[in-house]
């Protein structure tokens, strides 16, 4: 293959129209006639300058190094298919979409929004009918005159797939129709038309696949940071909650709910090791429930005390604040 251009290259699909009637209208013919019109097409291209990039069907694509010997060969192919003397009476009428971008190509193929825009422009059009971009009419406006053609305002169109207004011109020469119906505004390339068009990386669906997992995976991940427990216990205490600590493990095994304010020490423990309440009534030295072995954490929000001198025994004693707070002052 040829050297291919790059830079700013204009690009050419065309498309038979009502391809699938022809199919039943010639049956074993349509083959024949089919070659004939690739042959036409081909013939017009490369004398001036086309490239061809891919041909599916009754589909060509087709990449030139200005627009002036697109907008050339684009006349004369439709010229060639107008004249030609077609079997049984049949129309072979070929949609021809023309627009010019930035573009470079890639192992022989070209891809980016250029060549979708191009290929939309196509199957906007009706069968014998050339349209062209802006892009490809403001290379050109200068040249009507020379290239003995017109090219007529047609407005700006919604075309499928592209999210900003396209505007449209009609490409009119000496032998060609003029008049055609509104273009098939939101009209998808057919099937044959939409093969030749490499699709861009950020659309294969490898691609798309893996962009659509990567915020799964990163919600899966905070999901599992927010509630994994790396001891195996409660990864911590609530406020006004007392947790439970298993003495073998390390682990907080679970919590028991104190109310908003604590209340008196539940126990003090005594010279002989046996548990007194603050009032001289005995009680247990653990909560109702908690396992005689289990230490208690708890998360009260209340400031601890520093600890006191020593006592008699030499030993030192602490309490809350809160705890001496709710003490009788006869008891302290």
């Amino acid at each position: 293959m040829a050297d291919l251009p790059s830079g700013t290259v204009t690009f050419v699909f065309t498309d038979i129209e009502g391809s699938t009637r022809l199919v039943r209208q010639l049956r074993d013919r349509y083959a024949e006639v089919l070659a004939e019109h690739q042959r036409l097409l081909r013939e017009a291209f490369s004398k001036h300058g086309g490239h061809e990039i891919d041909t599916q069907g009754d589909a060509f694509f087709y990449v030139f190094g200005s627009a002036h010997g697109a907008v050339l060969a684009v006349v004369e192919a439709q010229r060639a298919l107008s004249s030609y003397p077609w079997p049984d009476g049949t129309e072979v009428k070929v949609r021809v979409g023309v627009h010019t971008g930035q573009a470079a190509p890639v192992n022989g193929h070209y891809t980016g929004l250029a060549v979708h825009r191009a290929a939309r422009i196509c199957a906007a059009g009706h069968g014998g009918q050339i349209l062209a971009s802006q892009a490809t009419q403001s290379l050109l406006e200068d040249e009507e005159e020379d290239l003995a053609l017109r090219l007529r305002d047609l407005g700006d169109q919604r075309l499928k797939d592209i999210e900003r207004l396209v505007r449209l011109y009609q490409v009119e020469a000496p032998g060609l129709p003029t008049e055609f119906p509104p273009p098939r505004v939101e009209a998808p390339p057919t099937e044959t038309l939409e093969a030749t068009i490499a699709p861009p990386v950020w659309r294969r669906r490898p691609v798309i696949m893996a962009a659509a997992l990567v915020p799964l995976a990163l919600v899966a991940a905070a999901l599992f940071v927010a509630t994994r427990d790396t001891t195996g216990g409660l990864s911590g205490v609530r406020p006004n909650h007392v947790g439970i600590i298993d003495p073998e493990t390390n682990e907080i095994v679970a919590e028991i709910q104190v109310g908003i304010r604590p209340g008196p020490a539940p126990t003090a423990t005594g010279p002989s090791g046996s548990g007194t309440s603050t009032n001289g009534r005995s009680r247990r030295s653990t909560p109702s429930g908690v396992p005689p072995r289990a230490r208690i954490r708890s998360t009260i929000g209340r400031p601890r005390a520093s600890p006191s001198a020593p006592g008699p025994s030499g030993s030192r004693t602490a309490r809350s604040a809160s705890s001496l707070q709710s003490i009788p002052s006869s008891d302290r």
